[in-house]
């Protein structure tokens, strides 16, 4: 649910890490469901009934698998927060 909110930064004593923040006011993604959204055509619950085919996420997780970094969800402040951590290529 709007309003989304982006926040790119560095993280690290010397920004070794990217961190890309992607949160909204939506209930999130329960515990149980988180693995298996980021599966090529999975849906989750809240999402039924709208449009979408499932592969958000599934293609995130393997772009950030592939440079080497992380996907994980959080809740924040009541917002629901998707965190991608990327390292830092120099």
């Amino acid at each position: 649910r709007a309003p989304v909110r982006l926040v790119v930064q560095e993280q690290g004593a010397e920004g070794e890490q990217a961190v890309i923040d992607v949160s909204d006011t939506g209930a999130g993604v329960p515990d149980t469901q988180r693995e298996a959204l980021t599966q090529a055509f999975a849906r989750g619950e809240a999402a039924r009934g709208t449009p979408g085919t499932g592969l958000g996420l599934a293609i995130v997780a393997r772009v950030v698998s592939r440079m080497g970094g992380t996907l994980a969800f959080d809740r924040q402040a009541g917002r629901h927060v998707v965190r991608v951590k990327l390292p830092r290529h120099t």
